[in-house]
């Protein structure tokens, strides 16, 4: 690796920094090179279509790099290099091309060491930055790299164009739950919408489910989900469907909310709390955003019993990323959060069948419908349907349906 003397890039705050912008996807480690010297650290950015940066990171180690941590509104601990070697970076940056204020979704940062076993450095990491990190793992597992053209390509193969797309049309691919649009239905039907609802989507996805409730009962529906292309994909099926006045997606955590207290009528989840490990935490936040005497309404996958499951499933790779927990667990934080559960629904039974139904569509058929999950999960959907339904089966879990009114 080439090597200069001194660094001939101007430094930000005091610090030894070289504030360099790197590409990861289309640049090598080799072409910032000259730019690094002994001991400098160097700041990479990658937009959110590389999904897997982890190569790239390798050829930067290979390079005299020892050093790779996630930067995303708080430092976290490294998914590719040993956490001992984590420098905490003070200093954050906005690209121009990014929204004021904003902070990219990623980056990347690394340092030249001239000792090529530096000596390991402890690292404490707080709780927000775990959560920060747990979130984005989540974020990464759900990430596509180019969802909305494979959507267009999608409904293009049915002969319909965006601008032709119905809600309707949109419902294999944008409702990533079990049972589909018919859960969906079942699930809004015991939940009173209207006109003058203000409702909340937490974990939004696609949108699916909001476009539903605005189309159907004239809503109005707030979303939020971790996945930046998420958002994005599902701001423009929005509208393609012309829902766009109706429904409002944005990137956000639930832990979290960017909403004033008392701000909704109605909250709802679905397929959510499998990927949030505090749920009392989770409960607590959407008390606080609704109104009193406001209806929270949850359809989950919650486990049956203790067995461990079979990994990949939709919503997890490993069980380093599942936070499954029982009805009793999220009625007891429900309570503690301020909520009165009136009613739960155990759905195995129509899960089951959903299953069935959905074996038998497809028998015979030689390739998968244009649009479907599998456009969502992509080469992994082959492992990941077939081993929720068998931990369906064996009764490790079930969906459910909770309906709560806050105090």
């Amino acid at each position: 690796m080439s090597q200069s003397s001194e660094c001939a890039r101007p430094h930000r705050r005091g610090f030894d920094f070289c504030a360099s912008a790197v590409f990861l996807c289309t640049q090598r480690a080799q072409s910032v090179g000259g730019c690094a010297m002994r001991g400098c650290p160097l700041l990479l950015w990658r937009p959110e279509t590389c999904q897997n940066p982890a190569p790239f990171c390798r050829g930067f180690a290979a390079q005299g790099f020892t050093a790779v941590s996630v930067v995303s509104r708080a430092v976290t601990k490294t998914t590719f290099f040993d956490e001992n070697l984590i420098e905490r970076v003070l200093w954050q940056f906005t690209m121009k091309e990014q929204r004021a204020n904003a902070i990219p979704a990623t980056c990347r940062y690394a340092r030249y060491s001239a000792n090529p076993t530096p000596t390991p450095r402890p690292v404490k990491i707080n709780e927000s930055d775990r959560t920060m990190n747990f979130e984005e793992k989540i974020a990464t597992h759900y990430g596509h790299g180019n969802l909305t053209a494979a959507i267009r390509s999608g409904l293009q193969a049915q002969g319909i164009t965006p601008e032709q797309a119905s809600v309707e049309d949109l419902g294999p691919v944008d409702e990533f739950h079990i049972g589909g649009r018919a859960a969906t239905v079942h699930f809004f039907d015991q939940i009173d919408l209207s006109e003058t609802s203000k409702a909340l989507d937490i974990g939004c996805g696609l949108g699916g489910a909001a476009r539903y409730a605005a189309h159907s009962f004239g809503s109005q529906i707030e979303g939020i989900d971790l996945t930046p292309e998420y958002v994005e994909t599902g701001g423009a099926l929005c509208q393609w469907v012309g829902l766009s006045d109706k429904v409002n997606l944005s990137v956000a955590s639930a832990l979290s909310m960017p909403f004033e207290s008392g701000d909704f009528d109605i909250a709802y989840m679905m397929h959510v709390g499998m990927n949030i490990e505090d749920k009392r935490a989770l409960f607590k936040e959407v008390a606080r955003v609704l109104k009193p005497g406001g209806t929270f309404a949850i359809y989950d996958i919650m486990r049956s019993n203790d067995e461990d499951l079979v990994y990949p499933v939709p919503w997890a790779s490993s069980a380093e990323t599942c936070c499954l927990a029982g009805p009793a667990t999220y009625r007891a934080a429900l309570e503690e959060g301020g909520f009165v559960v009136r009613q739960e629904n155990d759905r195995r039974d129509f899960a089951i069948d959903f299953f069935e139904k959905m074996k038998k569509a497809n028998a015979g058929q030689k390739s998968p419908p244009p649009l479907g999950l599998h456009v969502l999960m992509q080469q992994t959907t082959a492992e990941k349907i077939p081993n929720m339904i068998a931990n369906l089966q064996a009764g490790r879990i079930k969906p459910v349906e909770i309906y709560a009114v806050k105090q």
